[in-house]
């Protein structure tokens, strides 16, 4: 299947297995796009590429019906939320190329192309090139005839549309409306870049019909850059491709690791008072970024010692509870194992009301909400391991924070940041009074310490090893209702 022609060094394994070229080589592999709703979301190239000017999409693909029934997005970035987007899609019927970009639903320009673009079940690359004055289109490396018809801003670019949220390669998201627009065709490899090709550049790209590396080519330049045959994994249990080689930029790199045996860490009240855990009339968020443990049994998150409060993943479900149960807030969605999460929990004692779960910046349905303050004040705090004993959390956490208010839906969802995450001081300022993470570790003897990013509130570790802090791979694209037989192998474009 790693079948390619390459100019350096073969690194990761033998020939006839998964692995990468590190040269100029071509991708054997492609995923196919079934026109209904398979897509690939891409938005982790967003951080880097939003103060962008200028930039270059490259893309090889094969279409099933050049001339399609309903416009297909080949590539989009939208605004969930409202009527903002730069997208390039095939139009319906007539098979033209359009590029188009939108701030606030006023078109900044949209450029489609003369004729038809490609032909049906026809292998081609195609390329867009912004230079900060106007973008154009290439098929093939060349370029084809094409028309503006507005031109109200043709240098728009991600820059000049910050809300931009989110990415995907074969479908359209954006203005509170789910993924529509499907592509039905194969899709080989897409590279995104910040700066303008010239026309030299994309030749050597296209290569003649078989496309090169942007990564290889363009090093320097190419912000995102998947090929289905790089570090490729499919998860049985979600159903998903993964591409290994995308831009993901977290705000946290490394998580820690609990082993669900006898690993746990432990902090005194130095900075974290107390206090935001009792008294009358309390309202507190307690924010996390984990890696979701089995959905069976106890997997104890955070709690305050000895009976204070106890933030856990219970039957896969979010939940916090005091130790006589008196306050017990639970979340009605099982989490996926091995999947990555933020999520938090916001307790209003005055008004049970207001009580929250959040995940993925999607608040949930409680399907138990209670919360009676007549919990005793923490003596400390733990992580992994309930203060009696136990519900050892199995999986990892990578950042923990505690706000001593209620929070909106609106900064959890900043918090959640398109599954980045972000940094608690930045949203909530003073109000955040704890915020450690996988990143902020020091060693000391046998253990290791996670500190608080702006105090000196320390974590310490209990039977965890140097090899228990690990870096998580970063660099992941996860695919949307892709079944297994999505990525095809046996399709060879050459």
């Amino acid at each position: 299947m790693s079948k390619g022609y390459f100019l350096g060094i073969f690194s990761g394994g033998a020939f006839g297995s998964v692995g990468r070229f590190l040269g100029l080589f071509k991708s054997l592999c492609s995923f196919l796009f079934d026109g209904v709703n398979d897509s690939f979301n891409i938005s982790g190239a967003l951080p880097v590429l939003a103060t962008t000017t200028k930039g270059t999409w490259l893309i090889s693909l094969k279409v099933v019906d050049a001339t399609p029934t309903g416009n297909e997005s080949i590539i989009m970035f939208g605004d969930t939320s409202a009527q903002s987007d730069i997208m390039l899609y095939i139009n319906l019927t007539t098979g033209k190329l359009t590029i188009i970009s939108r701030k606030a639903s006023v078109e900044q320009f949209a450029l489609t192309t003369d004729a038809q673009a490609f032909t049906d079940n026809t292998w081609h690359t195609l390329a867009v090139v912004q230079d900060a004055v106007d973008v154009k289109m290439y098929i093939d490396s060349v370029f084809i005839a094409q028309t503006f018809s507005t031109t109200l801003l043709t240098s728009s670019w991600f820059n000049n549309i910050p809300l931009l949220d989110n990415g995907n390669l074969g479908s359209r998201k954006w203005n509170g409306l789910s993924n529509d627009l499907f592509l039905n065709g194969y899709i080989n490899q897409c590279s995104l870049l910040d700066t303008n090709l010239n026309v030299s550049e994309l030749s050597m790209w296209h290569n003649g019909g078989e496309p090169k590396s942007s990564k290889a080519l363009f090093p320097t330049n190419t912000v995102y850059d998947w090929i289905p045959q790089d570090a490729l994994t499919f998860d049985t249990v979600n159903n998903e491709w993964a591409v290994l080689n995308g831009v993901k930029i977290p705000y946290i790199n490394k998580a820690v690791f609990f082993d669900g045996i006898n690993n746990e860490m432990t902090a005194p009240t130095t900075n974290l008072a107390p206090s935001i855990f009792g008294g009358s009339g309390n309202i507190y968020t307690i924010y996390a970024t984990i890696i979701a443990p089995p959905a069976t049994g106890i997997r104890t998150i955070f709690t305050g010692n000895p009976t204070s409060f106890w933030f856990m993943i219970s039957g896969g479900r979010v939940r916090l509870i005091s130790n006589s149960l008196t306050t017990d807030v639970e979340a009605l969605t099982v989490l996926k194992e091995g999947k990555e999460y933020n999520i938090s929990v916001s307790l209003d004692f005055g008004n049970i009301t207001n009580n929250k779960i959040v995940v993925n910046g999607v608040s949930e349905t409680l399907s138990t909400n209670t919360a009676t303050l007549t919990n005793t004040l923490p003596t400390s705090y733990g992580v992994g391991k309930r203060a009696s004993g136990g519900s050892y959390y199995t999986g990892n956490i990578k950042s923990l924070s505690v706000v001593n208010r209620m929070t909106t839906l609106a900064e959890d969802i900043l918090m959640h940041n398109d599954g980045k995450g972000a940094n608690p001081h930045t949203i909530f300022g003073t109000d955040c009074k704890l915020f450690t993470n996988a990143d902020d570790s020091v060693w000391t003897g046998s253990e290791f310490e996670i500190t608080d990013a702006v105090s000196s509130n320390v974590f310490t570790s209990v039977n965890m090893v140097e090899a228990d802090l690990k870096y998580r791979g970063n660099n992941i694209s996860h695919s949307e209702n892709m079944v297994l037989a999505s990525k095809d192998c046996t399709e060879n474009p050459y």
